[in-house]
């Protein structure tokens, strides 16, 4: 069973679940920027911290996408998983 992960997104907000697909998934789901498509928002979403910070965010898939957001600290986990 694996275990819960606890990320801390911008704007101090807290989300749980026990994937990072999991996680990609909620912060769609609370997104003001909400595209109509999943896999749109991931691509709209990079684009947009392309251009913010110069990151270079990968949105293949959702692993991928939340993986690069902890390596530029755009999001942090706070417990659980694989570091």
């Amino acid at each position: 069973m694996k275990r819960e992960m606890i990320y801390k997104i911008q704007g101090g907000v807290t989300l749980t679940a026990r994937s990072r697909t999991q996680i990609a998934h909620a912060m769609y789901d609370i997104s003001l920027a909400h595209e109509d498509e999943f896999e749109e928002w991931l691509k709209q979403t990079a684009r947009r911290i392309k251009v913010q910070f110069g990151h270079n965010v990968r949105y293949t898939n959702a692993v991928a996408f939340i993986t690069d957001l902890e390596k530029y600290k755009l999001i942090t986990k706070l417990r659980g998983g694989k570091k």
